[in-house]
């Protein structure tokens, strides 16, 4: 079985534990048995820009990342990746930190709706139904602009204000969402975009991936048997934390195959 993780972070990231280290995630990455890593260390785009966030470093990113591969060779392989944020709100400046970077790897995701602020400082505590659909709805329609930026290659942890609502105890029914979920994969597999499954609300116990098996059986669905996986740690400790969980997840919707990039090449292994 190939045990894979695409989806970590490091100190560089604005959100980063300061232990996490290149070298800290490459030593927990072979205690639990990975074959393969990719760092995707954050760059929200809309932060860069507006100077939310503190300024991703990325050549100390690639530097860092570059002796660790060198280090590990043969024995765990450590691919170059970023996770970057919300590229369609600022297109000219995300296209050149794509040219600049000759990334293995670029996760995109939406961390936040256009003039809105992060899923995650949203108070879901008393919020309306309605307005918690019409939020969702509206993030997947920029997750359509998401995908359809050029370079991506795989979409991250889509139902990401799910993990917020139920942090606060709300419940959230995506049965009125499933036609807009299904479009948005027809665009995806179009484009060549793979689904990553986020397992780090199985690690903290929210009981779900993201996304989870309902909508995993709709990707089965659409043609697709294939997903990235990914720990999003922002700590050594968390790295491949919640992966066996994944994995049976995938089991239960007929998903057979995992999908790692290494220099913007899919390589896709099994499961079993």
């Amino acid at each position: 079985m190939y045990r894979c993780d695409s989806h970590m972070h490091t100190h560089l990231s604005f959100d980063g534990h300061p232990a996490a280290t290149v070298e800290a995630i490459c030593q927990t990455a072979l205690a639990r048995g990975l074959d393969e890593i990719t760092i995707t260390d954050h760059c929200d785009i809309n932060g860069e820009v507006e100077a939310i966030y503190a300024h991703y470093e990325m050549e100390q990113a690639r530097a860092e990342l570059m002796a660790a591969r060198e280090a590990y060779a043969g024995r765990l392989i450590v691919n170059w990746g970023v996770e970057l944020g919300q590229p369609h709100q600022y297109p000219r400046e995300a296209a050149a930190l794509i040219e600049a970077g000759g990334f293995d790897f670029v996760l995109g995701s939406l961390h936040n709706l256009t003039g809105v602020p992060d899923f995650s400082f949203l108070c879901y505590d008393e919020m309306p139904d309605a307005l918690m659909h019409q939020l969702f709805s509206r993030a997947l329609d920029e997750a359509v602009q998401v995908v359809r930026f050029p370079g991506i290659h795989a979409l991250a942890h889509l139902t990401y204000p799910l993990r917020y609502m139920a942090k606060a105890g709300r419940s959230f029914d995506l049965t009125p969402h499933i036609p807009a979920i299904e479009g948005l994969f027809a665009e995806m597999i179009a484009r060549g975009v793979d689904l990553e499954v986020n397992f780090s609300t199985l690690r903290t116990g929210l009981g779900f991936a993201m996304p989870d098996e309902p909508v995993l059986r709709l990707w089965m669905a659409a043609g697709r048997e294939r997903v990235t996986l990914g720990s999003d740690a922002h700590n050594p400790a968390d790295v491949a934390g919640g992966l066996d969980d994944a994995l049976a997840l995938l089991r239960r919707c007929g998903i057979t195959k995992t999908v790692t990039y290494r220099g913007g090449v899919p390589h896709v292994h099994s499961i079993d």
